[in-house]
């Protein structure tokens, strides 16, 4: 069963640790599922448009490297995948 494209998509704000100071990231939450880890790109000069980088993607959404330059993307990216042929249940659980 897919995903529908009106699933229950979240992103909550966390710090991941790294070597030589906390990253600004995301975990992507969809009906109550980790789905990707997102790690905002320190490089960009424009600080109001933080781009993003997949850190580490779960299920359907299984993979790492990709730039999205947005978090409205992001999710676009992820609702594809999830929606995508193949066994997914996110079903929310009570």
């Amino acid at each position: 069963m897919a995903v529908a494209k009106s699933a229950l998509v979240r992103f909550q704000p966390i710090k991941l640790a790294a070597r030589q100071a906390a990253e600004d990231a995301c975990l992507c939450i969809v009906n109550h599922a980790l789905v990707t880890v997102l790690v905002r790109l320190t490089e960009d000069v424009d600080a109001s448009a933080p781009r993003w980088y997949l850190e580490a993607g779960f299920g359907p959404c299984e993979g790492e490297g990709l730039i999205f330059p947005n978090l409205a993307d992001a999710e676009r990216w992820i609702l594809d995948k999830l929606s995508g042929p193949g066994p997914v249940d996110l079903s929310i659980v009570s």
